[in-house]
């Protein structure tokens, strides 16, 4: 049988890494959009008063991450908590939805470039901010289709709807973020993952 954990830390740090025993955990994972997680968290287990619950389950500041026997499988951020009681209830979303809240506030002009490598641009300039980052990388992945575009700083467009509408055109691509262990490090990691002209299973 499967054995879970459900590993919560800091979003930008990684720091305070700590598995926690979460109920009623419900979790999907998307390509071209952010899969979301729920999940209770049991605030009478010792456990979790140890690890004081509500100052390290800040929204939009902790990052939750699903363990299955030793391999990554999900990550995201919390964005949402509500106590009901005797447990919290968390609402988390994969890490492709904190660049819907990095805006383009700056001119940014591509001409026939890759569409990929416009891709990872866009992710990379989103982190450039002191403490902005997520320490997502990129690859360098290409797709030989090149594309004219053009990010206007005054229209502060979210980097996910850039992102979104440059896979959806004819000839476009799959994206999503794939979390895994550093092989160095240990702790959780994240990469851009872009597939041309798609990821999984290949269509008829």
């Amino acid at each position: 049988m499967a054995t879970y954990r459900y590993i919560l830390c800091d979003l930008v740090t990684n720091s305070g890494l700590v598995a926690l025993p979460l109920a009623n955990v419900r979790f999907d994972s998307k390509l071209n959009a952010a899969g979301s997680l729920t999940a209770s968290l049991p605030l009478a287990d010792p456990r979790v008063k140890a690890f004081d619950p509500i100052g390290n389950t800040q929204p939009g500041r902790t990052a939750l991450y699903v363990d299955r026997d030793g391999v990554l499988l999900w990550g995201g951020i919390i964005w949402t908590r509500r106590s009901t009681g005797e447990t919290l209830e968390l609402g988390c979303q994969e890490f492709e939805s904190y660049f819907a809240s990095r805006l383009i506030d700056g001119d940014a002009v591509f001409n026939q470039v890759d569409q990929l490598a416009i891709a990872q641009s866009l992710i990379t300039t989103a982190q450039i901010r002191a403490n902005g980052s997520l320490g997502v990388t990129v690859g360098t992945e290409t797709s030989g289709v090149l594309r004219d575009r053009t990010y206007n700083g005054y229209e502060l467009k979210p980097v996910l709807e850039a992102l979104q509408q440059l896979s959806q055109v004819q000839g476009g691509f799959d994206y999503n973020i794939d979390v895994f262990y550093d092989p160095t490090t240990g702790l959780p990691a994240k990469r851009l993952r872009l597939g041309y002209p798609r990821r999984g299973v290949i269509a008829p």
